[in-house]
């Protein structure tokens, strides 16, 4: 018997975790890069990690913090991944906080 194609479900998952992870994004600990737009580094936090001013992807608000995937070079005990798949930083380590532009 000829099995019919189905997604992988890891793809659709995915999809499904980008449309969840950006419906929560006011959670201050979302830092995956793959969730923001509109970057631009404005600086260096005390670990040496780059500093960023950006948006989330579907809102033209603004917010300064750091990305996921740099602090996972630095200091990997402070980031964690979400059942959505993606990276959250727990900011309280890293020893400054996630904030809204002016």
């Amino acid at each position: 018997m000829k099995k019919t194609y189905q997604k992988p479900l890891l793809l659709k998952k995915g999809a499904l975790s980008l449309q969840a992870a950006i419906a929560d994004k006011g959670s201050p600990d979302f830092s995956d890069i793959r969730l923001k737009t509109n970057v631009s580094r404005i600086g260096t936090t005390v670990f040496g990690l780059p500093h960023y001013r950006f948006s989330y992807l579907g809102s033209d608000e603004m917010f300064t913090g750091v990305m996921a995937q740099d602090v996972l070079d630095v200091m990997p005990e402070a980031v964690s991944r979400d059942a959505t798949g993606f990276y959250r930083v727990n900011y309280g380590k890293l020893g400054i906080e996630m904030q809204r532009a002016a």
